[in-house]
């Protein structure tokens, strides 16, 4: 019975670049390919809880803090999201590099969670205002990292 053809290194690792490695070198790669894929798994959570609590503020806006409060929130959000992605993103992530950008983008769209807190715990309701207007900036920061 004929022998299967053996496997190429390449395919069985992706950071093995095909030169006779001896242990050492085997178990440093594969604890470098597991610490890359235990981040890649914490950014993943990380970035999809932030963004399901802005994505459930902005269907919250009108129905908990009024047509009017809601509408202006929803419409600076947009607003500066549009001129963020049109004229800020690209010099700041062209400056701060991608991955500064994507953690500033993220801790402002923490603070644009954080004014709907304020706004329904405290008599302060239209801190969301300028809120909002932190957090479109961070939405077109954002969408010009996913663009690259």
């Amino acid at each position: 019975m004929p022998s299967s053809p053996p496997m190429d290194r390449a395919l069985i690792n992706p950071l093995h670049d095909g030169a006779a490695a001896d242990n050492s070198s085997t178990e440093t790669q594969q604890k470098s390919a597991q610490r890359i894929l235990r981040n890649f798994h914490m950014l993943a959570a990380a970035f999809s809880l932030n963004h399901g609590c802005v994505t459930a503020l902005v269907a919250l806006a009108a129905s908990e803090l009024g047509s009017s409060l809601g509408n202006t929130t929803l419409f600076t959000l947009y607003a500066f999201y549009t001129l963020s992605a049109a004229f800020l993103s690209n010099g700041l992530v062209a400056r701060a590099g991608a991955k500064r950008t994507l953690v500033l983008s993220l801790g402002a769209y923490c603070v644009y969670v954080a004014s709907y807190a304020v706004a329904f715990f405290t008599p302060m309701n239209r801190i969301v205002i300028a809120g909002a207007a932190v957090g479109g900036v961070a939405a077109g920061c954002l969408w010009r990292i996913s663009r690259r």
